[in-house]
């Protein structure tokens, strides 16, 4: 028992290979769990395909949608920066260009809004 011990231990001290020899003392491998059988004939009928077409086009124009906002992004900080570098070369009230700023991204996100449902 010990001989087996210390050559089991040997094996792996030199590093696990697989499909090598196993230490003596395992039990022998069992084999895995059989793949079940798949019927998959019925992804391939029509109304499904027309509902995966449905669902793909529903994905596409949500993606749309967000390249919208996007856009509106990208126009927004640019007139944010230009509204607080005149703002500030104005000497303005914080609080007032605070304002200011929230106007003009209501008035992005009003643009954004009304781009999508028109």
């Amino acid at each position: 028992m010990r001989f087996e011990l210390l050559t089991d231990l040997d094996a792996l001290r030199n590093g696990w290979r697989w499909g090598g020899v196993r230490p003596a003392s395992w039990p022998e491998p069992e084999p895995g769990v059989p793949d079940r059988p798949s019927n998959l004939s019925w992804a391939r009928t029509e109304p499904v395909r027309s509902l995966r077409e449905l669902i793909l086009e529903g994905r596409r124009h949500r993606l749309i949608e967000i390249r919208h906002l996007e856009i509106a992004g990208a126009l927004y900080l640019p007139a944010l920066i230009v509204a607080i570098l005149v703002m500030g070369a104005v000497h303005l009230n914080p609080l007032l260009a605070f304002a200011v700023a929230g106007v003009l991204f209501m008035a992005f996100f009003g643009f954004v809004v009304s781009f999508k449902n028109g």
